[in-house]
């Protein structure tokens, strides 16, 4: 389903802004999922928000699952009824490490010239000429927020699913403090090594993304076998990654430390 609705709390310059990971001119996308939808599909959440209306799950139950592998947590969510939370089949830089974040998705789609026409018209009608322009990237880094974890389909490509090099993925490390998990590749891997934090990916790739439309931010996204939600609290490790809706993830600590989570 593609989200047609405007995405509360994300500005049509900061959607605009995401068009700097295309080399291709995008002036808009189709926008993720608004307040009001967040609340009615990620209903369970017992937490806060975050501004966009993601479930905000607290800091101190992310550390607590630094505890946790995905072996555990997948056990818990398949008895819980969530049998499609887990995806293998990465290459996982810096496997000696976790990563744990709440999850902001973002879905690209292959190209398609008349989806691309509207959405390149929807942006110049909706522009202010009024607006001192904002550098893209910017734009993207000011939509993430210190924990979250970027969670990227870009259709499971290599060649021409790159998703970015050395330097977005620096600036994203900034915003975020994490990683990131993408279902295509990214380049400059030399440059990105030496940050030291866990990424997936499906591999690397010396080009640029190509064929390929941005479709949706913070909606429901598809990672291999996974339908992952905003909020969704990613947890990795060297065996792969899963991602918990947020209404377990008590439950996932439990039983990784054995006892009640108090």
């Amino acid at each position: 389903m593609l989200a047609t609705r405007r995405c509360a709390g994300l500005s049509v310059a900061a959607l605009v802004g995401l068009t700097f990971l295309s080399p291709t001119p995008l002036w808009a996308q189709l926008d993720g999922f608004g307040q009001e939808q967040l609340l009615k599909y990620t209903a369970r959440n017992p937490y806060g928000r975050s501004p966009d209306g993601r479930p905000h799950v607290p800091d101190y139950w992310l550390k607590r699952l630094q505890s946790a592998s995905t072996t555990i947590a997948a056990e818990v969510l398949m008895e819980a009824g969530y049998p499609n939370q887990w995806e293998d089949g990465w290459a996982i830089l810096h496997p000696d490490r976790k990563l744990i974040g709440r999850a902001f998705t973002v879905q690209f789609m292959p190209s398609r010239p008349d989806l691309q026409e509207i959405l390149e018209t929807d942006a110049v009608e909706a522009a202010n000429p009024e607006e001192v322009p904002t550098p893209v990237t910017q734009r993207v880094m000011e939509m993430f927020s210190p924990g979250d974890v970027p969670v990227v389909d870009v259709m499971g490509r290599i060649e021409e699913g790159t998703f970015g090099g050395d330097n977005l993925i620096f600036s994203m490390f900034l915003a975020t403090g994490n990683g990131f998990v993408v279902d295509g590749s990214f380049r400059d891997l030399d440059g990105v090594f030496p940050m030291k934090t866990m990424v997936f990916s499906r591999g690397y790739h010396p080009g640029v993304r190509g064929n390929a439309i941005l479709t949706g931010l913070n909606a429901p996204t598809r990672i291999g076998k996974v339908t992952v939600m905003p909020g969704d609290v990613v947890l990795g490790d060297r065996m792969g990654v899963v991602f918990i809706p947020p209404h377990l993830v008590q439950k996932v600590v439990e039983r990784a430390d054995g006892s009640p989570a108090f």
